[in-house]
């Protein structure tokens, strides 16, 4: 029997997911004090892929993206895709591990060895990964609301300490670093939805489905917007792109008194957990990619090793900090093919076949 979700929790997953990962990538390389832009024209790209993902879903109710990989394509290109999939997977499940130790070493523990504070890390990803969905979704219910609310209080508190000249000039710099950064938001945060497509099947409301075009996406693109605005308005452009972890450092420059002090120890601890959420929700799909592969009843056995070999290849190929964020400009858009190539081609097949292959 399957662990199905409601739609709510549905909801609050995709928010604190994508949450977690702007969060790693949250930097504006390009169209600086015109980010909020950027923002708005995205909305354009991610409503259709949105649907597509929504429609994949919905179409074969009690499936997940792997087991409609095998149906609509057959077991040996099936297989071949989430084999793809399982690489993608791995290699940016290393690359936010490595991005939120960076971010906690770098922060208040500059002493601490990054191996060993990955290891009590990825202890603690286990635990939500070997986690029962349902589990996963009921405490994502719980969290939903604590962080919705430190965000608007956050913005709220730091209303003193906006700049508005800093929006000025509009579009200094021409119309292409909007664009460039438009696209940088489809693929990262609002691309990465495509993992919850291979964990998210049904829901246990009867006759409703998964849906990516709901209050998480709107309730995401909100907060995307203000924290662009409120980061521009506090610490300006280009002064923006010296800071690797926006959330976190625009309290910082901004920290006068013990109140926003206080802030920033709460939203630092906040920010830990829905990241370490969204390294979980990640290692879940490594683990069902390998289900559907070997075709073993559970997915569970699979998280403790996971885990624990993200870990080591973190620790070896991205022990140099510099080397990694030289990485991360070279392979962000080579989620491509895995975000929108293949889930079209997907959503084709389901279109053109009335049945799927069953053999």
């Amino acid at each position: 029997m399957k662990d199905h979700i409601t739609v709510k929790q549905t909801n609050c997953i995709l928010f604190l997911y994508l949450l977690g990962n702007l969060f790693i990538f949250g930097r504006t390389d390009h169209s600086e004090r015109d980010i909020g832009l950027a923002v708005i024209l995205s909305v354009f790209l991610v409503l259709p892929l949105y649907f597509m993902y929504s429609r994949i879903l919905s179409k074969n109710p009690d499936k997940n993206l792997f087991e409609l990989l095998l149906a609509y394509f057959g077991r040996w290109i099936g297989r071949l895709f989430i084999l793809l999939y399982l690489f993608y997977a791995l290699i940016f499940t290393v690359m936010r591990l490595n991005s939120f130790l960076e971010f906690t070493i770098y922060e208040g523990m500059i002493e601490t060895p990054k191996y060993f504070m990955g290891t009590f890390i990825i202890l603690f990803c286990v635990f939500l990964a070997y986690s029962k969905l349902s589990t996963l979704g009921r405490f994502c219910e719980v969290l939903f609301p604590i962080v919705i609310t430190l965000i608007t209080l956050v913005i709220i508190v730091s209303i003193p300490y906006f700049h508005y000249a800093n929006l000025q000039p509009f579009l200094y710099d021409g119309f292409i670093p909007v664009l460039k950064d438009t696209f940088r938001f489809v693929i990262t945060p609002f691309g990465e939805a495509v993992i919850l497509l291979g964990i998210l099947s049904g829901t246990k409301e009867e006759g409703k489905h998964p849906l990516f075009l709901s209050k998480g996406l709107a309730t995401i693109y909100i907060v995307l917007f203000l924290n662009c605005i409120k980061t521009v308005l506090i610490i300006g452009s280009p002064a923006s792109n010296l800071f690797n972890y926006l959330s976190y450092n625009t309290l910082s420059v901004a920290k006068v008194g013990e109140l926003l002090e206080r802030f920033e120890i709460i939203t630092s601890t906040t920010t830990v957990v829905y990241t370490l959420l969204t390294i979980g929700i990640r290692i879940i799909f490594i683990s069902k990619a390998i289900e559907a592969l070997f075709y073993t009843k559970t997915y569970r056995i699979f998280t403790m090793p996971i885990s624990f070999t993200v870990l080591a290849l973190m620790q070896l190929f991205f022990a140099s900090s510099v080397r990694y964020f030289e990485f991360i400009k070279k392979m962000v858009y080579l989620t491509i093919p895995f975000q929108f190539v293949i889930p079209f081609f997907l959503f084709v097949m389901m279109y053109r076949k009335k049945e799927p292959i069953n053999r």
